[in-house]
């Protein structure tokens, strides 16, 4: 007779302890109900982050890529410097950003601005203030560093 082979694939045997009893078995968190609602069903976010702090670009930024990695689609629109009619301003019209009220209602958007205006911030679902605390820059005379800055 051959005596009977250890299966590696076999489920392990919980050792018995001495005093006789089986050890405990840990509970299993069951899966909960499924939080996100179907597309018709969702509301899309109007999020403004504002403020004279550092970081409003990097935070959007931080949710783009957070989206890309659920596989959503994005796109990105940049306008730079405060202008009475510059071309940024202009390209906005033709393009027609200050239309948000108008996307689809599952789409969300993202706006940075220094001096969010009253009325983008009474739009908004979210608005984030990045506040300034201290500027490592103008106060202690440190310049941009790689990764921080560049």
């Amino acid at each position: 007779m051959t005596e009977p082979r250890n299966d590696p694939l076999a489920a392990a045997e919980r050792p018995t302890p001495r005093s006789g009893r089986k050890p405990p078995i840990p509970k299993r968190k069951k899966p909960g109900a499924y939080r996100v609602p179907p597309r018709e069903n969702r509301h899309g976010l109007f999020i403004v982050i504002t403020g004279d702090g550092k970081g409003k670009t990097t935070a959007a930024l931080g949710l783009l890529r957070r989206a890309i990695a659920r596989r959503m689609t994005v796109g990105m629109f940049q306008f730079l410097k405060r202008m009475d009619d510059g071309g940024e301003h202009r390209a906005a019209r033709r393009l027609g950003v200050a239309t948000l009220a108008s996307r689809p209602s599952w789409m969300h958007a993202v706006v940075t601005a220094r001096d969010a205006s009253p009325a983008l911030i009474d739009a908004a679902d979210l608005v984030t203030e990045m506040r300034l605390v201290r500027h490592a820059y103008r106060e202690q005379g440190i310049g941009a560093h790689p990764g921080i800055e560049l």
